[in-house]
């Protein structure tokens, strides 16, 4: 019995019909790991590419980490900016950024602002400046250094204050944490008769100052 099964297996490896279903499974099974390699790739793929974007992120976010707003404003230079204040707000196109403070313009006044009182700002650019691309003059520049300019063009000025009020002058002396102003009406020349007093605003109590052109 046993000589007889061993020849009906032998004779059925060799029918045609039973070679191609050998060769149907083997197929099926080359396509079953076939998919399995290829869902796989897909996996590890999605999973380097979610990765990736992780990194980004959190490179991006490491950037970011190390932007200042003067870096921001720098990159929105020629902007229409509504800048709040301690005590009050200014308008107008950004046309300069120091290090501590901005330049704004209007049809006939300049409003220079120090970042010191700013609260927030509406109307920035996408844009941002590093410090390694600003020249090594406009980074030197200052709040100081630019009233003291106003002061040697004895230009008049209206100073808002944080506490809300302003008042009305011509710089004469500015030192490194004030400005010192001759107050007289608008349009007055600072002569005596005309100067109604002296008053020192020290530069953390200053919120906007205006200079007509």
């Amino acid at each position: 019995m046993s000589d007889s099964s061993c020849g009906r297996a032998h004779e059925s490896s060799d029918n045609p019909r039973y070679g191609e279903a050998k060769r149907r499974l083997r197929y099926r099974a080359r396509m079953r790991w076939d998919d399995l390699f290829g869902d796989l790739e897909r996996e590890w793929e999605a999973a380097a590419a979610a990765e990736q974007q992780a990194e980004t992120a959190e490179l991006t976010r490491a950037e970011l980490a190390q932007v200042a707003l003067v870096d921001r404003l720098r990159g929105s230079v020629g902007c229409a900016l509504r800048i709040h204040t301690v005590g009050g707000h200014a308008a107008g196109e950004l046309a300069r950024v120091a290090g501590d403070c901005v330049l704004l313009q209007q049809a006939t006044t300049e409003l220079l602002v120090p970042l010191a009182a700013v609260t927030a700002v509406e109307g920035l650019a996408d844009a941002t400046v590093p410090p390694g691309l600003v020249g090594a003059v406009e980074s030197r520049l200052g709040f100081a250094s630019l009233l003291r300019a106003v002061a040697r063009d004895r230009s008049e000025v209206t100073v808002q204050r944080t506490s809300g009020h302003a008042v009305h002058g011509t710089p004469t002396r500015v030192g490194s944490d004030f400005v010192e102003l001759a107050l007289h009406e608008p349009g007055e020349v600072p002569r005596p008769g005309a100067v109604t007093g002296v008053l020192a605003v020290p530069f953390a109590a200053v919120s906007v100052v205006r200079r007509h052109r």
